[in-house]
C-alpha cells in the first residue's frame, strides 16, 4: 500500500479558443514564499466531512469566490464574483487522478505526497473578458484570479506553482517549463466517486472521513 498525505482536488479553468487560463495567484500572504506572485490550479485539500473528490472542489471554490466578514481588503461586486464562480461549477468535468510529489521548495521539510483530483471547466469568451479587463480589486478571498494565456505561460512570463506545469502539460500535451522538477503521475482508474474508495489502494496519513 502506497503512503500519502492526503487528498486535493483542483480545476483546468481554460479556453481553447484563445488558449486562455484562469488560475489563482498567490500574493505575499501565503506561507511558502517560493510560490509569491505564481499562478495554480484553483481547488485545494479535503478536509473533514468531505466525501467525494467532487466535494472537495466544490466546497474549495464556493469557499475561495467568497466575501470574508470583516476583511479590510477590496473586492468585486459579489454579483461578479457569483457569476464567475457558477459558470467555472456549471462546466465543471473530471479529467485524471494523479500521484503528485511537492517540489523541494519548503527548507527542511520532507516533500509531501498526495493524492490530487483534476478536473476541467471550459468557459465561454465572456469570462475570460470579465477577469481580463477587472481592476486590481479581488475575486478570490486567498490571493486573486487571473487570466493567462499559454504563450505567457511557456515563456516563463508567469509562473506556475506546485505540480500544475506537470498536470497541466499533460492536459495540453505539450512540454510546459517546469523549473522546480515537480513530479505527478497519472492513474490508471478515473477519478473515484468517494474518497474511501481509495483506502484500499492508499494509506493516508489525513483522512477527511
Amino acid at each position: 500500500m502506497i503512503e500519502i498525505d492526503h487528498h486535493s482536488s483542483s480545476v483546468i479553468v481554460h479556453n481553447p479558443g484563445r488558449n486562455c487560463f484562469l488560475f489563482g495567484v498567490y500574493d505575499t500572504g501565503y506561507p511558502v514564499t517560493a510560490w509569491h506572485n505564481h499562478a495554480n490550479l484553483i481547488g485545494g485539500n479535503a478536509i473533514a466531512g468531505d466525501v467525494s473528490p467532487r466535494e472537495i472542489l466544490r466546497r474549495e471554490i464556493n469557499e475561495e469566490f467568497s466575501i470574508p466578514v470583516g476583511q479590510n481588503l477590496a473586492y468585486q461586486p459579489k454579483a461578479i464574483i457569483q457569476v464567475v464562480r457558477n459558470v467555472i461549477l456549471s462546466k465543471m468535468m473530471p479529467y485524471k487522478d494523479f500521484f503528485a510529489v511537492d517540489p523541494p521548495v519548503r527548507v527542511k521539510k520532507e516533500p509531501v505526497q498526495v493524492i490530487t483530483s483534476i478536473f476541467s471547466s471550459e468557459v465561454p469568451d465572456d469570462l475570460i473578458d470579465i477577469v481580463r479587463r477587472a481592476d486590481a480589486r479581488r475575486f478570490m478571498c486567498e490571493g486573486n484570479l487571473c487570466a493567462v494565456g499559454l504563450d505567457e505561460l511557456r515563456s516563463e512570463k508567469v509562473g506556475l506553482a506546485w505540480c500544475a506545469p506537470v498536470i497541466l502539460g499533460n492536459f495540453l500535451e505539450v512540454d510546459m517549463p517546469n523549473p522546480w522538477n515537480a513530479r505527478a503521475e497519472e492513474l490508471k482508474n478515473p477519478i473515484r466517486t468517494r474518497l474511501t474508495h481509495y483506502h484500499k489502494e492508499f494509506n493516508y496519513k489525513r483522512k477527511s472521513d
